[in-house]
This record gives C-alpha cells, sequence and structure tokens, in this order.
C-alpha cells in the first residue's frame, strides 16, 4: 500500500520540486490558453512528488489530455523551512 504525505510552501521540498517541473516543461505554470490548466501538486509518495497538467500544451502543439511528472524525493523534502526564508505575513 502506498502511503501519500503532503508538502506544502513551508517545506524544503517545495521550492525544488516546482523548480524540476519548471526545468522540465519550461515553466512552474504551463498555462493552457484555452482551458487556463496548469500544473497541479497532487501529493508525494514514499518515493516521489507527484504532479498532473490536465491540458499540457507545448509551443503549438497539445502534449495529451492528462500529463503526470514525478520528482524523486530526497530526505530532507520534508522538514519545514525556517521562518523567515517564508515571507509569510504573521497575525500580531
Amino acid at each position: 500500500m502506498t502511503t501519500m504525505r503532503w508538502m506544502d510552501r513551508t517545506h524544503q521540498g517545495w521550492e525544488r520540486a516546482w523548480t524540476e517541473i519548471a526545468r522540465r516543461y519550461g515553466s512552474q505554470d504551463c498555462p493552457d490558453p484555452a482551458t487556463g490548466e496548469v500544473w497541479q501538486y497532487m501529493g508525494s509518495t514514499d518515493s516521489e512528488h507527484q504532479f498532473r497538467h490536465r491540458a499540457l500544451v507545448r509551443g503549438m502543439d497539445p502534449v495529451g489530455y492528462r500529463t503526470y511528472a514525478a520528482v524523486p524525493i530526497l530526505p530532507e523534502d520534508f522538514e519545514r523551512r525556517a521562518q523567515e526564508c517564508l515571507n509569510l505575513v504573521l497575525p500580531l
């Protein structure tokens, strides 16, 4: 059975995983001009972070109705980043 875990932008792996999507596909979003669909983070298994895009287009050519991408997990990915690095507005 696969265990799913979730990252958010406070985790060290968040930026790295999205940077890898941008490296592979040219953008972290890759918005489809017809539908506005973008990459979505779907969660993480024990070995990879999973993403999907429901209408990926490369140049003028549709790649497919649904495209999946996986980014390998590093041991530190689920550690929280230091608060000063998050640029969060915290309530007083």
